[in-house]
């Protein structure tokens, strides 16, 4: 389960951190990324190399195997992502002011 915390939050940090689906008392969560869009980014490209490695390995080509438009259509995922970073940090920069 992916979260934020309300103090992170406060103080202007989009921290994405995870919990356990148990959630038992005690449990700690474990920070997984500085933003949603770098988790994002960072499933992304575990997902497109575990396709594009599975697409080159010696096991394909029977029902449910891997083909070149679910390796691209990762690839384009990725892309996405690293898109939706870079319009987020334009965002972010100071506009100048004449």
């Amino acid at each position: 389960m992916l979260c934020y915390k309300l103090d992170e939050l406060a103080e202007g940090r989009a921290t994405v951190w995870g919990l356990q689906s148990d959630l038992k008392p005690g449990t700690a969560a474990k920070k997984i990324g500085d933003s949603l869009a770098t988790v994002i980014l960072s499933n992304s490209q575990w997902h497109a190399e575990r396709l594009e490695k599975e697409l080159a390995g010696p096991y394909r080509g029977g029902e449910g195997s891997v083909d070149e438009g679910e390796v691209e259509q990762a690839r384009e995922d990725v892309k996405a992502a690293e898109e939706l970073i870079r319009r987020t940090a334009e965002r972010r920069r100071p506009k100048l002011v004449r």
